[in-house]
């Protein structure tokens, strides 16, 4: 099955003392919430809206924070936020802040590849090039069944490319199950 594009829903804006904090204090505020939809909500607007004005600044700030699952969340905040402003300095940022074998960092590079893959799919798949082997074909599915929704034809031939191996099995089924669903006789063809 292709991976699932997570959506991007509605935020609602942060109380007016939060929203008219530095980001930083947003930020800070947003962390001292009990845990919740809200508080994740908080911590994703206040990153969301520093992101637009300083992500180098904002990515400082999520790198003093001590090690745990606030971190986490502030990064993967971080990474879709930024992902959405300038793919390639988030790409930049994820391999410098993270192990790229760790699960975090895994969420962090869907987090990127759902808007890159959108927006530049090429440019994504040849990034996703530069990651440790054992991530390449569940990435290259990924890139690849957003790719064969919007441009099947170049996506099929960015697959046919594939040496046979674990990447070529794993992005045919995607490409065809992604490129059926708008235009099943053309999948069927192909």
């Amino acid at each position: 099955a292709a991976p699932a594009r997570p959506t991007h829903r509605a935020r609602r804006p942060l109380p007016a003392p939060a929203s008219q904090a530095p980001p930083a204090a947003a930020a800070a505020w947003a962390l001292t919430l009990k845990p919740s939809n809200n508080a994740d909500a908080a911590l994703a607007y206040s990153l969301e809206a520093w992101c637009a004005s300083d992500p180098d600044a904002a990515s400082d700030w999520v790198a003093t924070q001590p090690e745990g699952e606030l971190r986490h969340k502030a990064q993967l905040h971080l990474a879709t936020e930024w992902a959405v402003l300038d793919p390639v300095a988030a790409s930049i940022w994820i391999a410098k802040e993270t192990s790229l074998g760790s699960a975090q960092a895994s969420e962090m590079v869907d987090a990127l590849l759902n808007h890159w893959s959108s927006d530049n799919p090429l440019a994504a798949a040849n990034w996703v090039k530069s990651l440790p082997e054992d991530m390449q074909a569940e990435k290259n599915a990924m890139v690849l069944a957003v790719w064969a929704a919007s441009d099947p034809a170049a996506a099929s031939a960015w697959a046919a490319t594939f040496p046979a191996g674990v990447n070529r099995e794993r992005a045919i089924p995607v490409l065809v199950e992604s490129w059926a669903g708008n235009d099943p006789q053309a999948a069927v063809t192909w």
